[in-house]
């Protein structure tokens, strides 16, 4: 009997005990998240905003960002942008940063204009001239969203649609902001 309780909590805690003294847990809306396996700091990570100015991720050192690859032609893409729109709104912008990058190719006035009716507060229109960006990022699945930490290594990634703006997001989040 003994032996029995014994194995049965060993497996309760193993299965239920929501906690990791080494990192953040991957739960809900983030348990897609994938950890980069190595080190991958790109100092030639760059994307233009609206008037064609190229803007660096390195300009955002010293921040959490977080990059959205979406299209205008996605259905997910599109349902999660307010998300990530309200976590901007919630973080520190001195602490946290949401960029959203289009990849259209073809028809960007459209995708702007999309972009616009969509209301979004927090959030620029920024895009990807000529896939540069998704080729350099290997993204080959929208939506696709990577994090970089203060120094502008690459946290991860989750590939797919997810709540940007959820409790299982907040606290993930929160592991790196502090």
């Amino acid at each position: 009997m003994v032996i029995f309780l014994t194995i049965f909590f060993i497996l309760f805690f193993a299965f239920f005990y929501n906690y990791d003294e080494k990192g953040p847990v991957l739960s809900g809306q983030i348990e897609k998240f994938v950890f980069s396996k190595k080190e991958t700091n790109y100092s030639n990570i760059f994307w233009y905003d609206l008037k064609g100015n190229e803007i660096k991720l390195n300009e955002q050192r010293g921040k959490i960002v977080l990059i959205n690859f979406w299209a205008s032609w996605c259905l997910p893409c599109i349902r999660e942008l307010p998300s990530i729109d309200k976590l901007s709104a919630g973080l520190d912008n001195r602490e946290f940063k949401s960029i959203v990058i289009n990849i259209d190719k073809r028809n960007r006035e459209n995708s702007i204009r999309m972009f616009e009716d969509l209301d979004l507060h927090n959030l620029e229109y920024f895009y990807d001239s000529a896939g540069y960006l998704t080729s350099l990022l290997k993204i080959d699945v929208i939506p696709t969203t990577i994090i970089y930490n203060k120094n502008g290594d690459e946290i991860g990634r989750l590939v797919g649609e997810a709540n940007w703006n959820s409790k299982d997001v907040l606290r993930f989040l929160k592991f790196f902001l502090e």
